[in-house]
């Protein structure tokens, strides 16, 4: 089966095989033990030894060589005994376990622990050409180090990385919008009779919900500052008329002077403020397809969370206290801390949920977690 973290209580081996190095880490009781980085990725080491198709005997006695040598100093400083489990991730982890468990990738879910190599079917020909040596690295990590079997993990060390940056909140100031152009923003609401209390409670929600969802949408963070300025401004358009309200509000942002921004940045908050709601950008919608091809790439993926965010404080009673973003079975489950009933709020994200399905090809649930 994939291993989930956290591995109370045991001492567990991490290996990520990439590209050019693999980084072998030693955790116990959650906490990191030792790490190494050697110079063992799977294109370097078919670049360096394997000149033949298939590869010569010698070739490979010297890669094997070569991947022990390198093995040495991890196996001297973390031992080669007691751990309790061996964990896998990475491309080149994936594609063995894929031909492993003789399953296409599109179904990894059912993996089961690594034993065995084949070579059945299972392998993407982008991959076959350094399944080889990536193989002999984790072979010999399994050897060198006593171990029976590894496990494999979707995430790999960037996933970690990224995951401790959000859970210790760095560099989310730059997600957040200057404490002018916030001034800005609001200012605007008000002179087009906004409910403060509400925009901000949704620009918070749009906010926890743009962090906790980063490694799906892998946007920088100067998005997260537009995601805020919509929030704040979604309902400017109610000052126009409350039928259709969302293109009055395309509108109002798009021919508003805010000082702070560029004139590229009011038109892409103006471009959200019109997607809030009805039908998601399409060919025909001018003014989305004039955008730059990345900007539009960049609203597709904003727009959901624009929409959740709205319809998560759709009562308007500021029931939520905070938000935990989690992948689980291939969908996204968002825990919300609520002391209260939240079935308004749920019926809303469901609604939601249907335009982030579209973008990010994944069904949205909402549980209640008793804050």
């Amino acid at each position: 089966m994939e291993s989930i973290w956290p591995q109370k209580g045991k001492r567990t081996l991490v290996i990520d095989i990439g590209g050019g190095s693999a980084e072998i880490i030693g955790v116990e009781e959650g906490v990191l033990r030792e790490a190494f980085s050697k110079p063992l990725g799977a294109v370097r080491l078919h670049e360096i030894f394997l000149k033949d198709d298939p590869p010569s005997a010698r070739q490979l006695h010297q890669m094997h060589e070569y991947i022990q040598a390198k093995l040495d100093t991890p196996v001297r400083r973390l031992g080669h005994a007691a751990w309790d489990r061996a964990i896998a991730t990475s491309a080149t982890a994936a594609a063995v376990a894929h031909a492993v468990a003789r399953i296409p990738g599109s179904r990894r879910e059912e993996i089961d622990r690594l034993r065995t190599p084949t070579t059945e079917a299972g392998i993407g020909p982008r991959r076959a050409e350094i399944i080889v040596p990536g193989v002999a690295v984790l072979l010999d990590f399994l050897r060198e180090f006593q171990l029976s079997a590894v496990y494999y993990c979707r995430a790999g060390v960037r996933d970690g990385i990224i995951a401790d940056l959000a859970n210790r909140n760095v560099g989310a100031e730059l997600s957040r919008l200057s404490r002018d152009q916030r001034r800005e923003v609001e200012e605007l609401g008000r002179r087009y009779g906004v409910s403060r209390d509400h925009a901000r409670r949704v620009a918070n929600i749009a906010h926890l919900l743009f962090t906790g969802l980063q490694p799906l949408h892998n946007l920088p963070p100067a998005a997260g500052k537009l995601l805020e300025a919509a929030a704040n401004l979604i309902d400017v358009g109610h000052y126009v008329s409350d039928s259709g309200h969302h293109k009055h509000s395309y509108y109002v942002v798009s021919n508003s002077d805010m000082a702070g921004f560029t004139q590229r940045e009011r038109l892409l908050v103006a471009s959200l403020c019109r997607y809030h709601r009805k039908s998601l950008p399409s060919p025909v919608h001018s003014q989305y397809q004039a955008l730059a091809a990345d900007d539009r790439r960049m609203l597709l993926f904003l727009i959901p969370l624009l929409r959740l965010a709205d319809n998560l404080n759709r009562s308007r009673q500021q029931r939520i206290r905070g938000i935990g973003c989690h992948v689980r079975d291939g969908r996204v489950v968002l825990e919300v801390a609520s002391s209260h009933d939240i079935d308004l709020e749920q019926w809303g994200a469901e609604r939601a949920g249907e335009a982030f399905l579209q973008v990010y090809n994944r069904p949205i649930a909402v549980e209640r977690q008793p804050a």
